[in-house]
């Protein structure tokens, strides 16, 4: 699994008309605001439900 510092920060480069919020969540949490509804984004939950089923059960 990834290590990251929430410390180190690099520059975002975005569409002139593209908004992106981030947030550093425990993992816990993102999997109850996905089970929730309060997540949508496809590629979270593809990646959440992924992550649960072959990397986080072959542990």
């Amino acid at each position: 699994m990834a290590t990251i510092d929430p410390n180190q920060r690099t520059e975002r480069h975005f569409d002139q008309d593209e908004f992106v919020t981030t947030n550093l969540v425990p993992f816990t949490d993102l999997v109850t605001a996905v089970r929730d509804g309060e997540v949508t984004s496809a590629q979270t939950i593809a990646a959440v439900s992924y992550y649960l089923a072959f990397i986080a059960s072959a542990q």
